[in-house]
């Protein structure tokens, strides 16, 4: 551990700042926020570093790592993910699909929560009834509409939208 900081110090250079800045010339001396870091380790898992991160950590604590970058990313997804279909939305999707896939129910309720939660918050943003019925009408597109049954599932999300419908039924 002393030879690899001594290593990253040359790298990182003496000057004043956090330890592990961003050394993207864009925000260089900036220091890498939770995004950063997950990417950094996403990327470094994806390359056959989980094993190696098991073998150091060992199998609880590796696994309990993974998980936990897991959740956060599921956070961060969920959150990003829009109200309807299209756009840089494509990444978040194939996430949220493989979490199911591999039966990480945690990870499946922590992204539904942030994006029920992303939703909450564009209807909270809405400070006039004809902007509530234009979120609530991009969610009851055709594409929104998929997008909330593909996420939700059939039972839940014909409940949410027939929530929707009633809430755009109230706005007029």
């Amino acid at each position: 551990p002393v030879r690899v900081l001594r290593d990253w110090l040359r790298v990182r250079g003496a000057d004043p700042g956090p330890l592990f800045p961003r050394l993207n010339p864009k925000h260089k001396g900036l220091p890498l926020d939770g995004e950063c870091i997950c990417r950094i380790v996403k990327q470094a898992l994806s390359q056959g570093g989980r094993e190696r991160l098991v073998r150091v950590l060992g199998e609880d604590q590796g696994a309990a790592f993974v998980n936990r970058l897991t959740t956060y990313e599921a956070r961060t997804q969920g959150a990003a993910l829009g109200l309807k279909a299209g756009g840089p939305d494509h990444e978040a999707l194939q996430f949220f699909e493989r979490m199911q896939r591999e039966g990480n129910a945690e990870a499946v309720a922590v992204f539904r929560q942030a994006w029920g939660e992303r939703i909450k918050e564009e209807l909270g943003k809405a400070s006039a009834p004809a902007q509530v019925a234009q979120v609530v009408k991009s969610l009851l597109a055709p594409e929104g509409k998929t997008r909330i049954l593909r996420i939700l599932g059939p039972e839940e999300g014909n409940r949410f939208i027939e929530i929707l419908y009633n809430k755009m039924q109230q706005t007029g």
